[in-house]
């Protein structure tokens, strides 16, 4: 598969339609897919994107991650599942985000909106927040490095 990656910048209109950037819809059309999952990051203020076939790869993560009908499985497939909202593309490229995806991401009405990609998904963030939890994660890169941390943990 090929990644998502690269950082782009595009305005989202009144209605919350935004373009999705090109190479990220060239990735997904590699992969057959005509649409996305996305869903609020549990890790930060963004809105996570996939392939549609992305759900079922979580699928296999909830059944290894906790015993069949386990409160600990309904919270992981009720947050994971019942989050996510499949977007289609219309003619334009463009996606229509949900208002509560654009309240907890802190996007502006009208404003820029910034995609990062993260390799086999990518995010939607409020540029300035992008921006400053990439330069958190360089520092703390720089950091484990010099601890001579080469783990990842």
């Amino acid at each position: 598969m090929k990644a998502f990656a690269g950082t782009f910048t595009n305005k989202m209109d009144a209605k919350g339609r935004v373009s999705v950037p090109a190479e990220f819809r060239d990735v997904l059309k590699n992969l057959g897919s005509s649409a996305i999952i996305a869903r609020p990051s549990l890790h930060s203020p963004s809105i996570e994107c996939a392939p549609l076939e992305y759900l079922d790869r979580d699928r296999q993560v909830v059944q290894q991650s906790a015993a069949p009908l386990s409160q600990a499985q309904h919270r992981l497939r009720l947050r994971l599942f019942g989050s996510a909202r499949r977007l289609a593309f219309d003619p334009e490229g463009r996606i229509l985000l949900p208002e509560a995806f654009i309240a907890r991401a802190q996007l502006s009405p009208k404003g820029l909106v910034a995609f990062a990609g993260v390799d086999e998904t990518f995010e939607i963030w409020e540029p300035d927040a992008l921006e400053a939890a990439q330069a958190e994660a360089e520092k703390r890169l720089l950091e484990q490095i010099e601890r001579g941390d080469g783990g990842l943990g």
